[in-house]
C-alpha cells in the first residue's frame, strides 16, 4: 500500500513539475488610457459686477467650530462687466471643506450684483445651486437684501460693508459627500 502511495506522489510531482513555456499573443490587445480624476474640488460662481471688485471663498474643515479664517480664504479679483461671468476658485488639494462663506465685494460703490449659479464640482460628480434654490443653500448677511437670492443689495451698515453668504446646514451636507 505504501508503495502504491508513494508512486501516485511521484507522478504526480512529475507531472505538476513540468517545464513548460507557453507564450501569449498580445497583439491584438487593445491599450486604454486611462485618466485620473481630479482630487482637487472646484466651486464657480458665475456673477454679474458692474464695477471692478474683488471677491473671496473662505472653507472650512470644521464646520462646528463655525470658523472662517483668512488662512483658508481664496481672493479673486472682478472686472466689471454687464454681462455674467463665472469665477473659479480652487480648493487646495486634499483640503475636505465641510462649509463654504463667500465675501461678495469690499468696493462699496457695488450696491447691486447678480448671482445666477454657483457649482461645486471635483471632476467626478458635481452639486449645482441656481437662483431657484439660493435661499436654501445659503444664509444671507444683514449686509444683502435680496427677494430670491440671484439679484443681491449689497447694504452698508452702521458704516460696516460686509456683504457675504455662509452655507447652510443642508449645503454643508452636499459638501461633505466630495
Amino acid at each position: 500500500m505504501k508503495r502504491v502511495l508513494l508512486a501516485t506522489a511521484l507522478v504526480f510531482v512529475f507531472a505538476s513539475c513540468k517545464n513548460e513555456k507557453k507564450e501569449i499573443d498580445i497583439s491584438n490587445t487593445k491599450v486604454e488610457k486611462v485618466e485620473f480624476k481630479s482630487k482637487t474640488l472646484t466651486i464657480d460662481l458665475t456673477v454679474q459686477y458692474a464695477l471692478n471688485d474683488n471677491i473671496w471663498l473662505f472653507y472650512t474643515e470644521d464646520f462646528e467650530a463655525y470658523k472662517y479664517e483668512v488662512k483658508n480664504a481664496i481672493q479673486k479679483s472682478i472686472k466689471g462687466n454687464e454681462d455674467f461671468q463665472t469665477i473659479s476658485f480652487e480648493i487646495p488639494e486634499d483640503v475636505y471643506p465641510q462649509g463654504i462663506k463667500f465675501l461678495f465685494s469690499n468696493n462699496k460703490s457695488q450696491k447691486t450684483m447678480a448671482l445666477k449659479n454657483i457649482k461645486i464640482h471635483n471632476g467626478k460628480k458635481e452639486f449645482i445651486v441656481d437662483s431657484s434654490n439660493f435661499v436654501s443653500f445659503f444664509n444671507f448677511s444683514k449686509f444683502i437684501d435680496t427677494a430670491d437670492g440671484s439679484v443681491i443689495e449689497l447694504i452698508e451698515v452702521d458704516g460696516i460693508y460686509d456683504p457675504n453668504i455662509v452655507s447652510s446646514s443642508q449645503l454643508n451636507n452636499e459638501i461633505v459627500k466630495f
